[in-house]
């Protein structure tokens, strides 16, 4: 690292290949209606239910020679996580997935 950009030896550029998140919930019961002209809604009853995330990111680090363009180095890393929660009656029953554990390890 230097203070001179004029000149630079090495150009090092960060990527990001892609980052996401998907999302399912699944449910079984009854969905919350609305009756036309009427100010109460139904609400949802959910006799089982499941929420899942999966998450996604890549990233990548390149080096080149900037005289000549010429790659010198390259590296990427692909993460994933996932977290899911399901629940019965409407109480939280259980939580599985990279994050909870990870969160667990650290008492969080």
């Amino acid at each position: 690292m230097v203070n001179d950009t004029a000149n630079p030896d090495i150009v090092v550029e960060i990527r990001s290949g892609g980052v996401g998140t998907d999302n399912t919930d699944r449910f079984v019961g009854v969905p919350g209606l609305a009756i036309p002209g009427v100010p109460v809604e139904i609400p949802k009853i959910r006799l089982w239910e499941q929420n899942s995330q999966f998450g996604t990111a890549k990233i990548a680090i390149a080096a080149f020679d900037a005289k000549t363009g010429q790659q010198i180095e390259s590296a990427s890393r692909l993460a994933r996580s996932d977290s899911s929660r399901w629940s019965v009656l409407d109480f939280t029953t259980g939580d599985r997935g990279s994050v909870h554990r990870e969160l667990a390890q650290i008492n969080y």
